[in-house]
């Protein structure tokens, strides 16, 4: 057998050398991939914050790397995302010449919110970023009056465009995740066929009265109020005058200012769908004041169009588990008085 020449052994070692480290190559690319992989899973899962119900208000931790732990209360009834000038203090403010044009929706006869300016918000949770929105800085050191604990700012609808959000009042916490990954086929969920706007969310009920008077409204969701606001001009649909000579001692707070108020009752809200009903002494609050809208001028497309029939919020919300699916624009409601299949009722809860 003939023998292999000199220059072929050191060619068969050249391959053998350059398909070594290949192969090392494409080991070390796979190994990144992996950890890659790996450690982006955590990023992935949704994150589970605690949230605080003080007052029929709901209140989660979050942070901007500039200004640090931020107090928020959750607020689907707020278009946009707002911060106490005394939070933003730190942030770097941009003024607009419109500025001075705009004020904001709601009710109260005290000096009117005004807008101080804009700052960009990087909300995160450790490390975990979550969404950047643009928040409007309010001239005014608090939000909503002296309301305590201390109130850094307001989590917007805006903040719901971004991720899927999940509230559990009873459980007391929110969960985010993916916003593509948001629809549930969990037992108990309904679909209301709410209207996901840009700027609100419309829920259709259908209202009982004590007379058995139905009314069909369309309500502005509303997590940031603890009460069903209806707008004033129902109220001789719900047998109040309509013009009250008496000074009412019942005082609510709005972002501009305090507002008095009378109560009807109703005996069962519907969400419409087939939804389980909310029945019982239902107290539903009518302003006497009008309904402040903002200015128009220089404002846009995307101006807020809430406040149709009024806010359904907490006293009702809170009955449920909400999840919120900004890709489907669906909103899945489950009560919490549903027993999963397979388990007990839990003593105290109904």
């Amino acid at each position: 057998m003939k023998k292999p020449k000199l220059n072929d052994e050191k060619t068969m070692k050249t391959r053998f050398c350059i398909f070594g480290l290949f192969l090392l190559v494409l080991t070390s690319i796979a190994g990144c991939i992996a950890a890659a992989q790996s450690a982006a899973t955590p990023e992935a899962a949704p994150l589970v914050l605690p949230m605080e119900d003080v007052g029929g208000h709901l209140y989660v931790e979050l942070e901007d790397r500039t200004l640090g732990k931020l107090r928020m209360m959750v607020d689907t009834g707020a278009e946009k995302t707002l911060l106490s000038a005394r939070a933003a203090e730190k942030a770097k403010v941009d003024r607009h010449f419109t500025d001075r044009f705009f004020s904001f929706n709601g009710f109260g006869q005290g000096k009117k919110a005004k807008l101080a300016g804009h700052t960009n918000l990087e909300l995160r949770s450790g490390e975990r970023s979550l969404a950047k929105v643009e928040a409007l800085v309010l001239d005014s050191g608090s939000l909503y009056g002296e309301k305590q604990p201390v109130l850094d700012g307001v989590l917007g609808w805006d903040f719901f465009q971004h991720l899927c959000v999940r509230l559990s009042s009873k459980e007391k916490r929110m969960t985010l995740g993916a916003a593509d990954h948001c629809a549930t086929n969990e037992e108990g969920f309904y679909t209301p066929p709410v209207e996901w706007l840009p700027e609100e969310m419309l829920l259709p009920v259908t209202v009982t009265l004590a007379n058995q008077h139905t009314l069909k409204l369309k309500l502005h969701m509303d997590t940031g109020s603890d009460s069903i606001l209806l707008n004033p001009r129902l109220r001789s649909e719900l047998g109040l005058e309509k013009k009250p000579q008496d000074k009412s001692q019942n005082q609510g707070v709005g972002v501009n200012g305090s507002y008095a108020w009378d109560v009807a009752y109703a005996t069962e809200i519907e969400a419409d769908g087939g939804h389980p009903a909310i029945k019982g002494q239902i107290p539903l609050l009518l302003p006497r004041s009008g309904y402040s809208h903002p200015m128009r001028l220089f404002s846009g497309k995307n101006e807020a169009l809430m406040f149709h029939d009024g806010v359904v919020g907490n006293s009702m919300l809170s009955s449920f588990e909400l999840i919120f699916d900004p890709v489907q624009k669906k909103l899945y409601e489950r009560a919490n008085s549903y027993v999963l299949k397979g388990k007990e009722p839990v003593a105290g809860h109904n």
